[in-house]
């Protein structure tokens, strides 16, 4: 059964063109087309976490399967940490749009080509490498 909450019209933006799903207490926001294939299809792509852990072979298959279609992050965190958590709560902002991955051991950071703890990459489709944030959010302000 899906979780289905109304809000009184206090709470919704008039004239607002984005549709809001909310799934296990995270709001996701739709854009696409509006049509019921592609929305129920969009909807059926949500992830059920905003970032999978990858720490087996099915997990690296499935980051590896995804290769020309969508946009992916991925990072490398300590278990735990509060890296890892904001990581979380920006891929909270982009379910549906950007699948989130990372690591949290040495073996599947090397295998995936992640160099050092905070490190993280932006993989897009038909290109072959990866987009690296910065390590420091200096922005010169």
């Amino acid at each position: 059964m899906h979780d289905v909450r109304s809000f009184p019209c206090s709470e919704v933006d008039k004239g607002e063109d984005t549709i809001h799903v909310y799934k296990d207490g995270f709001k996701i926001e739709y854009n696409g087309v509006r049509d019921p294939e592609t929305f129920v299809g969009w909807m059926m792509d949500i992830p059920d976490d905003p970032v999978t852990i990858i720490n087996d072979e099915h997990d690296l298959e499935e980051f590896e399967d995804l290769d020309d279609e969508v946009v992916r992050i991925i990072g490398y965190f300590e278990p735990g940490s509060a890296a890892l958590k904001e990581f979380e709560e920006a891929a909270e902002d982009f379910m549906g749009e950007i699948e989130f991955f990372a690591v949290v051991t040495s073996k599947w950071a090397r295998k995936l080509g992640l160099k050092r703890i905070g490190e993280v990459q932006m993989l897009r489709p038909f290109e072959e490498d990866p987009l690296f944030a910065p390590s420091s959010a200096d922005t010169g302000t």
